[in-house]
């Protein structure tokens, strides 16, 4: 009995292990992740919100600074995590990113909305040069690292 005991113990500490492990490993990723989103959400906000094409060239300058910033540490993690990348581009999402791709994915909708509303300054040469520096930096979120790499068919 005790010997039985000691078996479940055992195999519950290392199923426990494997677990805390399979999620540590994605915790620095998630963070990244988490950031780009906050990041992500501050900028819909703004860029919905703008009334001037000002606004727009000052809200897209600090997203393009801040994704600037953390773009090394990116591209860091996505070399680190490549395979998890290109499967959540597939759709497979390990379980321990799941929370933050559900947040990315309610985002991206609205992320894409606010990202349109530029249109509404279509032909100003300062909104055309931010609207530039906008899709680079977009290429820098995590999520999307593979979709920036060339595919082999």
């Amino acid at each position: 009995m005790n010997h039985a005991l000691a078996v479940i113990a055992t195999s519950l500490g290392i199923l426990f292990a494997i677990s805390g492990c399979s999620n540590g490993d994605y915790d620095d990723l998630r963070q990244m992740m988490e950031q780009q989103v906050e990041l992500v959400e501050e900028t819909s906000t703004k860029l919905t919100s703008a009334r001037s094409t000002g606004d727009v060239v000052a809200e897209v300058d600090h997203f393009s600074a801040a994704m600037d910033q953390l773009a090394p540490k990116a591209q860091q993690l996505g070399a680190k995590h490549r395979e998890t990348i290109e499967a959540i581009s597939r759709g497979r999402i390990p379980d321990a990113l799941a929370p933050i791709m559900r947040r990315v994915n309610e985002l991206e909708t609205d992320f894409s909305r606010a990202a349109a509303g530029m249109i509404r300054f279509v032909g100003d040469p300062q909104v055309e040069a931010a609207r530039r520096k906008f899709e680079q930096a977009i290429q820098t979120l995590v999520w999307r690292l593979n979709e920036a790499r060339p595919q082999n068919p």
